[in-house]
Order: C-alpha cells, then sequence, then structure tokens
C-alpha cells in the first residue's frame, strides 16, 4: 500500500512538473553556467582571509520564471576564527554539492533573481596550531571536516552573463571547547551560461 501511494505521488509530481501551464515558453529549459569570483571571509571571526570561489552549475527551467539546479562549487581561503590564539592558520580548500532554486522577477533583457539552496560541503584536512592566550604551551589540533551548507543569492542575468551576490552559511568546525573555525562566507560572482536564453 505504501508502495502504491509513493508511486501515485511521484506519478501527481511528474505530471505537475511538465504540465504544459509550467513548461517555459520563451526561454530554452537547460541551461549550463560557469561562475567564478571572490569568497571573503567571516566578517563575524577573528583573523582568515577570502580567496577565490569557482562554480558549475547545470540548471533547467520549470517556467520562464522558475530555476532549478545543482552547483559545485570549489574555494580556497584562510578561515577565520571565533578567538584569538592562532600561530598557525593554514589555507583550507574546500569543496561543495548542493541544490537550488531561483526566481526570476521579470522576463526583460535585464533579469533580476533571488534564489536559495542547500547541500553539503568536504574541507581539506589540516593542523592548526593554538596558543590559548598565550599563555602555556602551544598545540596542533587536525580541522578539516563535511558539514551541510546553505546559501541565499541576489543577481541578475543579461544576455548570456549573469552577476551575483551570495552568502553561505555552514555550521562553525569545533577546535577545542573555547575555540572554533567558521565556514560562513559571502561571496561576488561574475560568470556566463549557455542555453537558458530565448526560444
Amino acid at each position: 500500500m505504501r508502495i502504491t501511494k509513493l508511486a501515485l505521488l511521484a506519478a501527481f509530481l511528474c505530471g505537475f512538473l511538465v504540465s504544459p501551464r509550467l513548461q517555459a515558453q520563451d526561454y530554452k529549459k537547460l541551461r549550463i553556467a560557469l561562475v567564478g569570483g571572490y569568497g571573503m571571509r567571516d566578517m563575524f571571526g577573528v583573523g582568515g582571509s577570502g580567496g577565490p570561489v569557482v562554480s558549475l552549475e547545470p540548471a533547467f527551467r520549470i517556467t520562464d520564471k522558475i530555476l532549478i539546479g545543482a552547483r559545485s562549487e570549489a574555494m580556497m581561503r584562510v578561515r577565520s576564527l571565533s578567538k584569538p590564539g592562532a600561530q598557525l592558520n593554514p589555507l583550507t580548500s574546500s569543496i561543495s554539492w548542493s541544490m537550488f532554486g531561483q526566481y526570476y522577477f521579470s522576463k526583460r533583457v535585464v533579469r533580476t533573481f533571488m534564489g536559495a539552496g542547500a547541500g553539503v560541503a568536504t574541507l581539506s584536512h589540516r593542523t592548526i596550531t593554538y596558543h590559548p592566550d598565550f599563555i602555556g604551551p602551544a598545540a596542533d589540533y587536525a580541522v578539516g571536516e563535511k558539514h551541510p551548507v546553505y546559501f541565499v543569492r541576489f543577481g541578475l542575468e543579461a544576455s548570456h552573463f549573469v552577476v551575483m551576490l551570495e552568502y553561505n552559511y555552514g555550521r562553525d568546525e569545533p577546535v577545542t571547547p573555547e575555540l572554533a573555525m567558521k565556514n560562513s562566507y559571502a561571496a561576488i560572482k561574475l560568470g556566463l551560461f549557455i542555453g537558458g536564453g530565448f526560444n
């Protein structure tokens, strides 16, 4: 019985998504974007620095105003800390995979949009040297873990070019009971896409 209900639900959702009323009319359905930019350090942390970020985003237009897709993103940065005391804070690389949706506010030549997504990020394994309050000896701690990531974005498209501002939230990674590494960051991105334009 449960399998039958799930099958009926899946059939309903498929029919809903491919309904002629929901299909994109003026824009091509398939859209693949390549964007890159600069990811900033967490403004609520201590130290750290931003770095380059690049992402590949295949997506599908359900309607002219609704886009759903997947984001594969790579970034390098020095993560901020919850408090000072690091003698060695190494460069960290991360890779994330997310699903997202975007809503377009118009069908003009220049189209503004907002979107949101969620996924998981994997960080490189590094060692941080921490000297708490600079009293006593420093100690080394292994860092780098997998964590959920959530993001919101605002931007605009013109022709086959896109520019966006994005905020990515990731939970802090604990190092010691009093120290944590910040995983959140904002990013500004520029890129281009193929497909997704006027039919």
